[in-house]
């Protein structure tokens, strides 16, 4: 009786405990379907437009440009995930929000872009014992207003001035962009997404001979033509980002103590962030307006100096609009 009582305890002492490996394939592929066909979270806007400081409030990384979109990858996404942006990431924050699981794995993930870049994260792959799973899909290459100043955006003021108080104008018609017979991934879409302006060859593009400076003095924003008065510098990370030549302003309401001189500057960038303002309005037009002061040496000349209206939007020709190229994701688990 004592030896049938043993046999029948014993087996259950081992209850519980697995004799198979861990799939490492299986972990694998769900790591690469996380990040292949959804968003993350938080989605809308997306977890990439967080502060740094607020990169606890990220719940789960996914690279997907939306729902409505699997296998099509956020380009900003991709690049955030991948430390080429704000964020700088740990092998702690991608476990716990890509691999997830108690199980502290090792892992390496890694995008080439079709013609393009190449990111990684993680460790070298082991020769052996690792799963594997490869996921091909596409990459939306993000939209941006390309206005080269010595092309589009050139203007005559009269040899008898000796200044020009003039502006350059962004414009964003949010009825025209958020048209839902678009295709989402070739939407412009102000809710979700940054609209960048960017204006090059600024210097280059003035009669440098004549002209003593030129300074942008002030950053307006109307909406269907009002004037929007509001404390400028509330907008820093949180609605724009400003920089001249790759050096971060925020323009404040005192024109005098923020003037930038542009005179000899090559590059002018402004990125509204996402949901950029007034955009739940769908018939709204938002206008970004830098004001600028021309000062000019010599008046028995005519000078050239920069101005202009320029939209945010569909069929323009100095707007880069979205397009789609293919990617190859690999994930190695172990």
């Amino acid at each position: 009786m004592a030896f049938i009582m043993v046999v029948n305890i014993v087996p259950g002492l081992f209850v519980g405990i697995n004799g198979a490996g861990i799939d490492y394939d299986a972990v694998a592929y769900r790591t690469s379907v996380i990040l292949m066909e959804d968003p993350g979270s938080p989605s809308d806007p997306g977890w990439e437009y967080l502060e740094v400081s607020d990169k606890d409030d990220i719940e789960r990384f996914g690279l997907s440009l939306s729902s409505e979109s699997p296998a099509v990858l956020s380009e900003k996404k991709v690049l955030e995930f991948f430390n080429q942006g704000s964020f700088e990431f740990t092998e702690d924050d991608y476990r716990d929000l890509a691999v997830f699981g108690e199980i502290e794995y090792n892992y390496n993930i890694s995008l080439k872009i079709e013609d393009g870049a190449a990111y990684y994260a993680g460790s070298p792959v082991p020769d052996t014992g690792y799963g594997y799973m490869r996921r091909v899909g596409l990459i939306r290459i993000d939209p941006v207003a390309e206005i080269d100043c010595g092309e589009y955006n050139t203007s005559i003021a009269e040899r008898n001035l000796t200044s020009v108080n003039t502006g350059i104008t962004l414009s964003l018609n949010y009825s025209e962009l958020i048209n839902a017979e678009i295709p989402v991934e070739y939407r412009i879409n102000p809710l979700s997404e940054t609209a960048l302006f960017e204006i090059s060859n600024f210097s280059a593009s003035l009669n440098k001979s004549y002209i003593s400076s030129a300074k942008i003095t002030k950053i307006r924003y109307y909406k269907s033509g009002a004037y929007v008065p509001r404390s400028y510098d509330r907008f820093e990370n949180s609605t724009y980002q400003f920089d001249v030549d790759g050096i971060y302003y925020t323009m404040g309401s005192d024109a005098s103590a923020d003037d930038i001189n542009v005179t000899d500057s090559d590059t002018i960038r402004f990125m509204l962030l996402p949901p950029t303002l007034f955009s739940s309005q769908a018939d709204a037009v938002f206008k970004v307006v830098l004001n600028m002061t021309y000062e000019f040496d010599n008046n028995l000349y005519d000078h050239n100096y920069i101005s202009g209206d320029f939209d945010y939007g569909y069929g323009r020709d100095y707007v880069a609009e979205p397009y789609l190229t293919p990617v190859v994701m690999e994930v190695a688990i172990w």
